[in-house]
């Protein structure tokens, strides 16, 4: 692997969590310094930091990540422009809706199972319990945003675990659990105003 040799499937799923942080600790004395570099981040815990952008504003994306790479130029002697793109990246979430099961399909299942609690194992999308996975199964909120998902799904959570009645105070315990969620909490409201009717 090594040389850029191919390796066999058999021999790469042998690959256990041991020997992979094995070899991150051996490349933190890698000649590449920007390896050596990144193992070393995360052997010590000193990971990257994230800074929510907002996407809508295309220009002013192009302009901060220009001057983050600008920076780790200046401040990281071992990073050069062709190498800067492994310290400054954007990463933008998208969400596609459950994908249904498909048996016909040659390719891996990607599919979710539900096993346990006196069931059969089945595929999520026949659990008709969830009244999450009946909405996205059923496309009902694919223009809404994933954190407004993620605020109703815990919502919902805290309903059914801590035997909340009240919606309000649902949402104001999810909130505690996912403050990145609170400018979402209107349109989860509305998420779950619908799955209720």
């Amino acid at each position: 692997m090594k040389a850029g040799q191919s390796v066999e499937l058999s021999c790469y799923v042998r690959l256990g969590e041991h020997q992979v942080w094995t070899l991150i600790e051996e490349w933190q004395q890698s000649s590449d310094k920007v390896l050596a570099d990144l193992a070393s981040r995360l052997m010590q815990r000193r990971l990257f930091k994230t800074q929510d952008v907002d996407p809508m504003h295309h220009n002013e994306l192009v302009r901060l990540k220009r001057i983050a790479k600008e920076l780790v130029i200046k401040h990281l002697t071992h990073v050069s422009e062709e190498t800067v793109d492994y310290y400054v990246a954007v990463d933008e979430p998208n969400r596609t809706s459950y994908r249904r099961y498909d048996w016909r399909s040659e390719e891996q299942d990607e599919s979710i199972w539900m096993v346990g609690e006196g069931r059969r194992a089945s595929p999520i999308e026949e659990d008709s319990r969830s009244k999450i996975v009946t909405a996205l199964k059923d496309k009902l909120f694919e223009a809404a945003s994933w954190r407004s998902l993620e605020l109703a799904a815990t919502a919902l959570y805290v309903e059914r675990e801590e035997r909340v009645d009240d919606r309000s105070e649902s949402i104001d315990r999810a909130l505690r659990l996912k403050p990145q969620c609170v400018e979402f909490r209107k349109e989860a409201e509305s998420i779950l105003e619908q799955m209720t009717l």
